[in-house]
């Protein structure tokens, strides 16, 4: 089964097994990586077509999109990447935009950073025992907006702001690789 065909749910139960269980030698250290991107793009409607009405509350983004392609490279091979974002809504391609929602990325980054209790929006955060956050990448001017909105603080994250991943004219090679030295010298 790929990993583009998981639930989010079974996507970290994967991980937390796979950390346990690599041969019966200790796990490796992972850094465990949080990008808040902008809107997601329903691309191919292959998110709709799945069921979703708006945004998955958290995803593995795919390593082709061009966004992912350059959050993976920033994040380097120990880092375990979800997304989250701060619109709510499925935009229809790249130019569309969803409006940003504080309260849903707020509850997002909640379930995410493994905090109980109920949501301010309604509903229970999931009864798991998830790690901190390590890192949280705040991507771009409305995420940047929308999460200093949501009031959230992580347990123990290093919160570090940079450009959307698809941003043009701003990623050079020298600024690729200076922010993946900030980002993966963080733990």
């Amino acid at each position: 089964m790929s990993d583009e065909s998981w639930s989010p749910r079974e996507i970290l139960d994967n991980d937390a097994m796979t950390d346990r269980l690599l041969h019966g030698k200790p796990a490796p250290k992972f850094m465990r990586v949080v990008a808040i991107l902008e809107t997601m793009w329903d691309w191919r409607a292959m998110t709709s077509s799945a069921g979703y009405t708006e945004a998955p509350r958290y995803f593995r983004i795919h390593r082709e999109n061009y966004s992912g392609r350059r959050l993976y490279k920033l994040v380097g091979p120990n880092a375990k990447l979800l997304v989250t974002n701060a619109c709510r809504e499925l935009a229809s391609g790249p130019e569309k935009h969803g409006r940003p929602d504080p309260i849903w990325l707020g509850e997002n980054l909640r379930i995410i950073d493994g905090v109980g209790g109920t949501l301010p929006g309604g509903g229970i955060v999931p009864d798991r025992e998830w790690p901190p956050i390590d890192v949280l990448l705040v991507c771009g001017g409305v995420a940047q907006k929308t999460y200093k909105a949501c009031g959230y603080t992580p347990r123990a994250a290093r919160v570090i702001e940079i450009p959307h991943p698809a941003a043009r004219m701003v990623w050079t090679k020298q600024f690729i690789e200076n922010t993946a030295r900030r980002i993966q010298g963080s733990c």
